[in-house]
């Protein structure tokens, strides 16, 4: 008698590890019996999608000005026993927040993130624990300015290098004080730095009057800004 009920033995125990938590049927002794899974008739899945702002995870990189820790991940549960609840880690498992009915995770700061669900499987839900997803800032958006060239003669001959690179997308540069005729857009509004986006580029600013201070200032896709 052992060795017959052995396999149905073993097909229980390993769908109950599979599942993480599974409820036992009391059987009643009839030759006739009906094993319950999910109410799908699947395995609880689950993936996550990161929100991208212009093809980065979060807006600007947390030594620049504008606006840090807004990771997102949206989470889709499939299978299982629905309704889902969802809880995340940012320290590889160690710790969960509580579940939340919301499939959706906000504020999120760059790092590495776990997310566990759970389903409505009755008397004892089912947990899927998904791979980590990592959210990753951008490079820091760095702005300079170099070979500046004076005015002694108060002839509008003075000139400077505005260098920008790093941020997300294309940086504009912004700049005031500008006299009628110095080269580039007229003062206070925005001239894209000719580069690749991301890698790296200047533009010369020339016929700028001397004993004036100009001011500029760098702007990528996402507003993030230096100085």
């Amino acid at each position: 008698m052992f060795k017959r009920f052995l396999p149905l033995l073993v097909v229980i125990f390993a769908v109950a590890f599979a599942t993480r938590v599974q409820a036992q049927q009391q059987c009643l002794g009839g030759m006739s019996v009906t094993i319950y899974g999910s109410t799908s008739g699947n395995p609880l899945n689950a993936t996550g999608v990161k929100t991208l702002y212009n093809g980065a995870d979060i807006s600007c990189n947390s030594a620049t000005t504008g606006t840090h820790n807004n990771g997102q991940i949206t989470v889709t549960a499939t299978g299982g026993s629905p309704t889902y609840m969802y809880k995340i880690s940012s320290d590889g498992g160690a710790t969960f927040t509580a579940y939340q009915a919301s499939n959706v995770f906000s504020s999120l700061a760059a790092g590495s993130y776990t997310i566990r669900v759970k389903d409505s499987a009755i008397p004892a839900s089912c947990e899927y624990t998904m791979a980590p997803i990592l959210l990753v800032e951008p490079p820091v958006l760095a702005a300079s300015t170099s070979n500046c060239v004076d005015d002694h003669c108060q002839s509008m001959q003075g000139a400077v290098q505005v260098n920008a690179s790093g941020g997300t997308g294309l940086i504009n540069i912004t700049w005031t004080s500008a006299p009628a005729n110095a080269s580039g857009s007229p003062s206070g509004s925005a001239q894209p730095v000719p580069n690749t986006p991301g890698a790296g580029g200047f533009i010369v600013y020339s016929g700028l009057t001397g004993n004036v201070t100009y001011n500029f200032v760098a702007t990528d896709a996402n507003g993030c800004t230096n100085p």
